[in-house]
């Protein structure tokens, strides 16, 4: 996770997992940090297991519901990039944020 200012400047970056494999976004501690660091927004990016670029279920629902819980901190999601090998895939760029 990037934690940016407003001018896109980033603040931090910070690692969070998911635990036992549950692929949940922790996304209380997510806007915890981004408060307490002062983030207006932020961008996320996870490295895809199986290799493939195209977001899973899991991938476009914990995006949509971290984008909701942001937006109602005044914080944006700005992007969340699936890493798959070489690749890069912007979820923003799909259309899906």
């Amino acid at each position: 996770m990037a934690h940016l200012d407003e001018d896109a400047h980033c603040l931090h970056l910070s690692a969070y997992s998911d635990g036992a494999g549950a692929h949940v976004l922790p996304a209380r501690a997510i806007l915890t940090d981004a408060v307490r660091i002062g983030s207006t927004g932020l961008v996320l990016a996870h490295r895809q297991a199986r290799g493939e670029l195209a977001p899973r279920t899991i991938d476009r629902t914990a995006t949509r519901d971290l984008a909701r819980a942001a937006e109602a901190c005044d914080i944006t999601l700005l992007d969340h990039l699936i890493l798959a090998g070489e690749e890069c895939a912007s979820m923003r760029r799909m259309g899906l944020l």
